[in-house]
């Protein structure tokens, strides 16, 4: 198993949609969640690092999207 980090960038949602376009699997350099998800789906998935979320992370904060910032309203 992948060692775990703090950012899963690809899960179950994704994985719904790329089964739906016809992708057999995926194989990233970043991390993923919703293993047993995943697992339950049957869309392998290769990654970097498994990620676990146990709580909600900041919401509604300022974030910079390839260098352009981005403030909610």
């Amino acid at each position: 198993m992948a060692p775990q980090q703090e950012a899963g960038s690809f899960g179950d949602v994704l994985a719904n949609a790329c089964q739906a376009k016809g992708l057999a699997g995926l194989i990233t350099d970043t991390g993923v969640r919703d293993t047993e998800d995943l697992r339950a789906l049957g869309f392998p998935v290769f990654s970097h690092s498994v990620s676990v979320k146990e709580t909600v992370g900041p919401m509604r904060e300022p974030v910079t999207i390839g260098g352009v910032p981005v403030r909610p309203h």
